[in-house]
């Protein structure tokens, strides 16, 4: 096999790789929500997303807050690491899936509802 064919073979293999590179790299970014809401009402809101999603809290400093979900076998999901920050005014949010688990390339929605449901009580009670 020639130089030639083995690169066109291999053409589709790269493209895909950097369609998967772009697709996990665009997930590590940050939600943000600008809120008016005092830091207690914020962090409570985060305790009721936590309590009402069965989050498993791993660091939770004052602005700061990693959880991590450990879903049953049948959800389709390895689990999900979220990460919280709290800065002045605004709230930013993240869930991936479980970086300390099996490698995951879909995750569901889990992720999406992770964020949604905290933006959502911040939004509402921010109105």
């Amino acid at each position: 096999m020639t130089f030639e064919e083995m690169f066109h073979v291999q053409i589709p293999f790269i493209l895909l790789a950097f369609v998967f590179f772009f697709i996990q790299y665009k997930r590590l970014e940050f939600k943000s929500i600008q809120t008016s809401l005092p830091l207690d009402l914020i962090q409570k809101f985060i305790a009721a997303t936590a309590d009402e999603l069965e989050w498993v809290s791993l660091v939770n400093s004052k602005y700061y807050k990693v959880f991590k979900t450990y879903p049953k076998w049948y959800t389709g999901s390895w689990g999900e690491q979220i990460t919280v920050i709290i800065d002045n005014d605004k709230v930013m949010i993240n869930s991936i899936c479980d970086p300390d688990r099996k490698a995951s390339v879909v995750s569901a929605g889990r992720n999406r509802k992770n964020m949604r449901c905290l933006i959502d009580k911040i939004k509402n009670a921010s109105r």
